[in-house]
């Protein structure tokens, strides 16, 4: 069985255990990812059957049933996500200029919350049907606090 960290997945499973972070079907999980439904039966058994994702609501559409599917760990599922994240983005890197930043800030729930609202304002604001697709990966990693 793969780890819960997900290190021991294949790069489509690690993007797959990303999306199941929150409740989705295995459509919802093609569409998000831009892949064939038919690819992904395989890795979702998979995933499920290392007990990595679960199944968390069912529903009947016509004759079958559809299923709904959230990742056992959401730790776990988050890294995942991140670590697919960052390989997508390095790969489509065309040898232009990479800007990177790490700020530190003090932040609680709240401020954190305000601050990805703000932000999702400020980045479409900038937006040109013209402009050229840029790629931004951002991510807030709150820390456990050392209250020792």
């Amino acid at each position: 069985m793969p780890s819960l960290s997900g290190s021991g997945l294949s790069d489509l499973r690690q993007r797959l255990l990303g999306v199941f972070a929150e409740p989705a079907t295995v459509k919802a999980a093609a569409d998000r990812l831009g892949v064939p439904l038919g690819r992904l039966y395989h890795h979702v058994n998979r995933l499920e059957a290392d007990g990595l994702i679960r199944v968390v609501g069912k529903r009947k559409r016509r004759a079958l049933t559809e299923r709904t599917f959230q990742a056992a760990d959401r730790r776990a599922a988050d890294a995942a996500a991140v670590r697919a994240a960052a390989a997508d983005l390095a790969a489509g890197l065309t040898g232009g200029d990479l800007k990177m930043a790490q700020p530190v800030l003090r932040l609680t729930p709240k401020a954190l919350c305000e601050l990805e609202q703000a932000l999702e304002v400020f980045l479409r604001s900038f937006e040109s049907p013209d402009g050229g697709e840029t790629r931004l990966l951002w991510i807030a990693a709150p820390q456990a606090s050392d209250t020792g």
